[in-house]
């Protein structure tokens, strides 16, 4: 058991070691050096412009179509109907997606923290 403890605690310490970031140094050859001191900045570069690819993908989210809701806060896509408080009004974004009614929080979702509150949908599948 004792072993067993001690292979978990040196397995935990080397996944640690590999993930913090630390820097490792390798003694190589002048001419191996050169070609990789050369490719360092074109590799941060790329790295750099896939990271801010990726970023801007997040925010390309496909929410539905944005349904307003009327005079006394009823929003509804033709199928479902959600009676929302009176006092919520202008504090929510509601979208039809797919059938279902969600809605956000206004100013999450427009801050880019996406602001999911609840959703409505209707489905055949209960594992859905």
């Amino acid at each position: 058991m004792k072993k067993k403890v001690v292979l978990l605690a040196m397995g935990c310490a080397l996944v640690m070691a590999g993930c913090s970031g630390a820097e490792i140094t390798v003694t190589t050859t002048d001419n191996a050096a050169q070609s990789t001191s050369e490719e360092a900045p074109a590799a941060e570069a790329k790295e750099a412009a896939s990271e801010e690819a990726a970023a801007e993908d997040v925010y390309e989210v496909d929410l539905g179509e944005e349904i307003t809701p009327d005079a006394d806060g009823k929003v509804s896509n033709g199928t479902i109907s959600i009676q929302m408080p009176a006092d919520a009004a202008g504090t929510y974004l509601a979208y039809n997606y797919n059938g279902d009614i969600n809605i956000y929080d206004k100013e999450s979702a427009e801050g880019g923290f996406g602001g999911y509150i609840f959703g409505v949908c209707m489905t055949d599948d209960y594992a859905q």
